[in-house]
């Protein structure tokens, strides 16, 4: 029997006596008064009725006149039945509380909406790397999920809107129930190269299609975190020390470049664009296929058996699984999807 299900049942054991009393008092009562107004033909709804409006205090008035008899009837039922009542009330308000303090951070609901992801991201850490990795998902509209073992960091989630697990993703029962199975990639970005490198491990041991992204801190813990089955693995003090040399080197392209990326005022963006066997763009020659003229988009590299052309020529024939790499606005990525989807359903047909 799971936690949930034994807090069901022992709340229902909770509530059986008072509500048992409160029944109890509603069919004496009803009984009683229909006894009592036997003489005026009462019928069993107003005898019901009257023993309800007195258990609630309602009071709405009589039916039926009531003797010294009906009067004291009246007394013990209101007492009886008030009684039983906030007995009942009080019991159902225990319950409440105490599942309030036992999930202060909506832990339970919280692991409902997790279940219901799929392709999502799982974010293994939310130090200030964690924190910038979220910020950036969501501007992207990602679904995502982070885990980390501390309270306070779930309490920022939470303020946030961030769905949260607490725990260690070194674990696999963690891991799966942020949804690792229906994961499409878990971004690790914990302090310590050593618990990186686990998590890899066991990310990709529990599924071995999932992409994992690992941050390291030497290029000695990019070779393991490699080795421990991570996809890509970042260095980012690797790639701080490259961009301030950069700054100091060449500081207009990169100030141009990044621009690009992280302004959405720039109206530009760099994506990768993959070419199905079918697609209408594979055995062609970028020359054929007229990226630019048609959509606006430059071609800046060719991704192919995992080797990078970089500024490729213009009779370079597109091969099925290369990937391109252009440069465009998000209306012209948009049209060039519609048109590609457009022409996939039309041979299809």
């Amino acid at each position: 029997m799971n936690k949930q299900s034994h807090e069901t049942l022992s709340f229902i054991r909770q509530i059986r006596f008072p509500l048992a009393l409160l029944f109890i008092v509603l069919v004496f009562g009803s009984l009683a008064y229909h006894a009592l107004w036997q003489e005026y033909n009462a019928t069993w709804l107003e005898s019901i009725f009257m023993t309800f409006i007195t258990v609630t205090s309602i009071g709405y008035g009589l039916d039926h006149p009531l003797n010294n008899l009906g009067r004291v009837l009246t007394m013990l039922i209101a007492i009886s039945g008030m009684g039983s009542l906030f007995y009942l009330l009080s019991s159902v308000m225990e319950y409440l509380v105490a599942r309030g303090l036992s999930d202060p951070f909506g832990r339970r609901k919280m692991q409902r909406e997790v279940s219901n992801l799929r392709q999502h991201v799982i974010v293994a850490g939310f130090g200030r790397l964690g924190q910038r990795i979220v910020e950036e998902l969501a501007e992207e509209n990602l679904k995502f999920v982070v885990i980390d073992k501390d309270d306070h960091l779930a309490e920022q989630c939470l303020e946030k809107g961030y769905l949260f697990l607490k725990g260690d993703a070194e674990e696999d029962n963690i891991l799966l129930k942020a949804g690792l199975k229906k994961a499409k990639a878990i971004i690790i970005a914990t302090g310590n190269d050593a618990d990186n490198a686990f998590i890899a491990m066991t990310a990709r041991a529990l599924n071995d299609k999932i992409f994992i992204v690992s941050k390291a801190d030497s290029d000695n813990a990019v070779r393991k975190l490699k080795k421990a089955g991570a996809d890509r693995v970042v260095n980012p003090y690797a790639i701080a020390g490259q961009r301030l040399v950069n700054i100091v080197v060449r500081p207009v392209a990169l100030e141009f470049m990044s621009h690009t990326m992280q302004s959405k005022d720039s109206g530009l963006s760099i994506q990768e664009f993959h070419v199905l066997a079918d697609s209408p763009f594979a055995n062609k020659t970028l020359l054929q296929i007229e990226l630019r003229k048609k959509y606006g988009l430059n071609v800046v590299a060719v991704i192919r058996d995992g080797k990078n052309i970089v500024n490729p020529d213009a009779n370079l024939i597109i091969e099925p699984a290369d990937q391109l790499i252009m440069m465009g606005t998000e209306e012209q990525f948009d049209n060039l999807n519609n048109s590609v989807a457009g022409a996939l359903a039309k041979a299809s047909n």
